[in-house]
């Protein structure tokens, strides 16, 4: 059961993440790597007890790339 409700939540919170961080206004922008960051661990969860080792292993690129975006997106104030 745990395996379909961690589908759903890959599903929903990185396409989520997907659409916002494309999204035209910065305000919603920003919350794009929020959901990418939090779908993170439903993508480890999946593929390490599927033993899809190329995926988990890419899953520790997308989680930089996430952590990176939220960084930028939250603490990082370049001066305009």
């Amino acid at each position: 059961m745990f395996d379909i409700i961690a589908q759903v939540c890959i599903v929903v919170l990185c396409m989520g993440g997907m659409l916002l961080v494309n999204d035209h206004r910065p305000n919603l922008r920003r919350f794009g790597p929020v959901l990418g960051l939090l779908s993170e661990p439903f993508w480890f969860y999946t593929t390490y007890t599927h033993h899809q080792w190329g995926i988990f292993a890419s899953a520790f690129a997308y989680t930089y790339a996430w952590a990176r975006g939220f960084y930028n997106a939250w603490f990082r104030h370049d001066p305009a």
